[in-house]
């Protein structure tokens, strides 16, 4: 009874350390996507911590400095704007209005500074589809 007992304690320990790793694992690879304006609404509870925000880039806010590798710009969604901060290399097709999602730290300045910059690749690239597309 002893063994018995001892593996059935062996087997719950392993099971249970397994489903915490999962559940942590898991847990922080979540996140949500929040648009600039939810951000600026929750700014105080935001500070400091990891987000995703989605939005356009504001129109003459690029800035590219090649001697700092260090790329500025202000980020919208119409309603709220915020000023964001990257020191990598200008992400591809990043322009004047251009879709993007950055995740980075948001500090109390309404700045973020980037960790990463997605951006959303412009229709000008998908195919038109036409019947003819279809007939062939």
């Amino acid at each position: 009874m002893d063994k018995k007992i001892k593996r059935i304690a062996g087997f719950t320990i392993i099971l249970v350390l397994v489903i915490y790793l999962a559940y942590t694992s898991f847990a922080s690879s979540i996140s949500f996507y929040y648009e600039v304006s939810d951000v600026k609404a929750h700014a105080e509870s935001m500070y400091g911590t990891k987000v995703n925000v989605n939005g356009t880039v504001v129109p003459g806010s690029i800035h590219w400095d090649p001697e700092k590798v260090l790329l500025t710009f202000k980020l919208t969604d119409n309603v709220s704007t915020i000023d964001v901060v990257y020191s990598d290399a200008i992400p591809n097709n990043l322009a004047d209005n251009t879709l993007v999602t950055v995740t980075g730290i948001f500090y109390n300045n309404d700045t973020l500074v980037a960790h990463a910059i997605l951006t959303k690749c412009p229709s000008k690239y998908e195919a038109e589809i036409t019947r003819e597309t279809f007939e062939q």
